[in-house]
């Protein structure tokens, strides 16, 4: 529950500086009140996700999905073509939301 409480410290350090900043720019105590706000929301919300706790991911791929029969068996031009399918499998599933590469941390 670290990642909620830093989420909502973090809100607001935004708030407050939303506040002073748009106060001393000479914006009315309303608008700075208001902008504060959305600011301290989603900057609030950002850090709870980038410190949301994950499951890491596996990011080389795993031999077994190589070879589906035994690798002393797969040399050359067999293997290769195995690799690249089992690659393109990979990619295939990954691309089902292709803006979450985007965000990886």
């Amino acid at each position: 529950m670290n990642g909620n409480r830093d989420g909502f410290l973090s809100g607001l350090q935004i708030l407050v500086f939303f506040i002073l900043a748009l106060a001393l720019l000479g914006y009315n105590i309303q608008f700075s009140l208001l902008f504060g706000g959305i600011g301290a929301l989603a900057g609030g919300l950002i850090v709870d996700w980038w410190q949301h706790p994950d499951k890491p991911r596996d990011l080389q791929p795993e031999q077994a999905e190589y070879a589906e029969e035994d690798s002393s068996d797969l040399t050359g031009i067999r293997l290769a073509v195995q690799q690249r399918q089992a690659r393109e499998k990979n990619r295939s599933e990954g691309s089902l939301n292709p803006i979450s590469r985007f965000f990886r941390r």
